[in-house]
């Protein structure tokens, strides 16, 4: 059975989520799919930013309970479709049938993505808001449905006027 790049790392990352907490959560998962999508990673592993543009195909905006992707509740959706994964009251079983290839590269950040999963969905919500920079409400409501990309290259525009002396905070 074919699988999408993006259908493959969501259901690995539903794999190790089921390893490493018991259960599979769709608020933590989209976490951990913007981690492999934007994380930035040291020659350690270790969290370290965010890239600006996504490794894969998904949207992120972000939203109350931290960043948001539809693309990965419609991922889900064509897994089970395809039988790979069956949703049980309220709860998610994992049914792989084959091993899953990645890239070299993508599988190396997914090992690194599966570290926080065991991560509760307000932990990974913390965490994606720090490295977006965001520290509080206020600042979460001025960015509420932005898109994620958009906000990156924002603040990355930001960064290069600060080093060039054209944009002062006060």
């Amino acid at each position: 059975m074919e699988l999408t790049l993006e259908e493959a790392i969501v259901l690995k990352l539903m794999t190790k989520m089921k390893e490493a907490r018991g259960t599979i959560d769709k608020l933590a998962l989209e976490k951990l799919v913007f981690l492999v999508a934007h994380g930035e990673f040291n020659e350690k592993g270790e969290l370290v930013g965010l890239k600006t543009f996504p490794r894969i195909e998904a949207d992120y905006r972000v939203y109350f309970r931290g960043v948001h992707s539809r693309d990965v509740y419609e991922i889900v959706e064509r897994l089970i479709e395809k039988g790979l994964v069956e949703k049980l009251d309220g709860e998610y079983e994992v049914h792989e049938t084959a091993p899953i290839q990645l890239p070299g590269d993508l599988a190396r950040i997914l090992d690194y993505v599966a570290r926080y999963a065991s991560y509760t969905p307000k932990e990974l919500e913390r965490l994606t808001n720090r490295l977006l920079g965001i520290k509080d409400d206020l600042a979460k409501a001025l960015v509420f449905n932005a898109s994620v990309v958009r906000l990156l290259k924002a603040r990355e525009e930001a960064r290069k006027l600060r080093e060039k002396g054209l944009l002062v905070d006060i």
